[in-house]
């Protein structure tokens, strides 16, 4: 935990340098977005309203999207350093996609559906589907209720005939309270289908969460939140009862403006898991966050967190979405992989992005992740497992993007990652990855 120590001293010392050095001439600017600094709005006491009048009634609105990459990519098997492939390979990925929109005069519809194939050469292509299913029903000014359901199919290994499916179904209410209070209610249904060949990592959950934002002050939002989780897998009767859990966990956040340009985040809380055999769990979470604001458009992130990490072979979501705009490539989804032979990991995840804005039509994106994942022996699911010695594994990785907008529907991009793991059970690997990108995103 030094190093975690020490590493979070020098990002943020990064953060005020960088903050301090923009400060000069961005003060003139106006107050970013929310939504642009991913942090709740600061500029009003009024709580986030739960209804989202629309622009538009009963218009359909179809949203064709195109993305194919191509980049030049060192051991993208990621295999272990003895055996890493050093060969340069050219992988592509083709992504076409469709999102159809209906707003109503009290609802809202969306569905979506994206196809991926993704090619390495040497190896057979892999083709991976997404669809989504969104409706919302506004009862009345305050309140809304809310369904959902994501599918997903996707390979974990390209190098293999591996992949998962997921399915997720949400029920949602939300309420809103005055001005300064909005809560909610979800209740979700997950299904998990790991690869063929390793049935003992499908499961069942049922979990239900309660949130709520609570506007203390124009400057500062409080964020309760309460959650239940039941996973039952499916199959593998000599260890599953050791995996089948029930979950509780509460956490308690905060979000304060510090200065103009600066937001900084606190998180605690508390996390409970009870198994069939083998006993509980018991762990203490939390985190810090830091937002800044260096320019009009630009912006820099910045986050740490202690959690326990499920583990399954399905993609980390998290992850994924922290860095939704960073450059990281296909093989940095699948390097974000964590060892299923254990029920539970302690992870300490460090994660920065950097949006740079040159212009209107120019952007330059920087990403870093750092993980830290253990766990004891005594929460192995094999034999391999229990007789090992404790999970002990470093996983980083940093990414240089530069995106360039030709219209507002198609940019072109470059850029390159590098991705490094050494584990004390899994062994140790690199990646160096350079490529491009076209993106397309139309709406009629």
């Amino acid at each position: 935990m030094n190093k975690v120590k020490s590493l979070i001293l020098y990002l943020i010392l990064f953060v005020s340098v960088l903050f301090l050095s923009g400060q000069s001439w961005a003060d003139e600017m106006p107050l970013m977005a929310a939504a642009d600094a991913g942090q709740p709005a600061m500029s009003s006491d009024i709580a986030a309203p739960v209804v989202q009048p629309p622009e538009e009634i009963a218009r359909l609105r179809i949203k064709p999207t195109f993305k194919y990459s191509a980049a030049m990519t060192s051991n993208p098997t990621l295999a272990n350093t003895s055996a890493n492939d050093n060969k340069y390979r050219l992988t592509q990925n083709i992504t076409p996609g469709v999102i159809a929109q209906i707003p109503l005069d009290r609802a809202y519809a969306e569905m979506g559906y994206e196809y991926g194939y993704y090619k390495v050469a040497g190896y057979k292509g892999k083709g991976m589907h997404s669809g989504k299913g969104l409706f919302r029903y506004d009862i009345s000014e305050t309140t809304s209720l809310g369904f959902e359901d994501n599918y997903t199919t996707a390979a974990t290994d390209f190098a293999a005939d591996k992949k998962y499916e997921m399915n997720v179904a949400t029920t949602s209410l939300k309420k809103q309270f005055g001005n300064r209070l909005s809560s909610g209610l979800d209740y979700s249904f997950t299904k998990f289908n790991g690869p063929d060949g390793t049935r003992n990592s499908d499961y069942d959950e049922h979990a239900g969460v309660w949130k709520s934002d609570f506007r203390l002050s124009s400057l500062t939002t409080l964020d309760p939140s309460f959650t239940y989780r039941a996973r039952n897998f499916t199959h593998d009767s000599l260890v599953k009862d050791k995996k089948n859990y029930d979950a509780y966990e509460f956490a308690l956040g905060i979000s304060q403006q510090l200065l103009k340009h600066l937001t900084a985040s606190l998180n605690g809380g508390y996390t409970q898991r009870s198994y069939k055999t083998g006993g509980n769990e018991k762990e203490a979470t939390y985190g810090a966050g830091l937002a800044a604001r260096l320019t009009n458009f630009s912006n820099l992130r910045m986050d740490y967190q202690h959690s326990v990490q499920d583990t399954f072979y399905g993609l980390d979501q998290e992850t994924t979405t922290v860095f939704a705009n960073s450059p990281f490539l296909n093989n940095e989804n699948i390097a974000t992989l964590i060892d299923s032979e254990y029920r539970s990991i302690i992870v300490d995840r460090i994660t920065s992005n950097l949006n740079l804005r040159l212009t209107d039509k120019d952007i330059i994106d920087i990403g870093f992740l750092y993980l830290w994942s253990n766990s004891s022996s005594s929460n192995g699911v094999t034999p391999s497992t229990l007789s090992d010695a404790n999970l002990k594994e470093q996983t980083y990785s940093v990414g240089l993007g530069y995106s360039h907008y030709i219209t507002k529907w198609v940019s072109l991009g470059i850029n390159s990652a590098y991705g490094s793991r050494r584990s004390k059970t899994r062994g140790n690997y690199n990646y160096k990855s350079f490529g491009g990108a076209v993106n397309l995103n139309v709406s009629f």
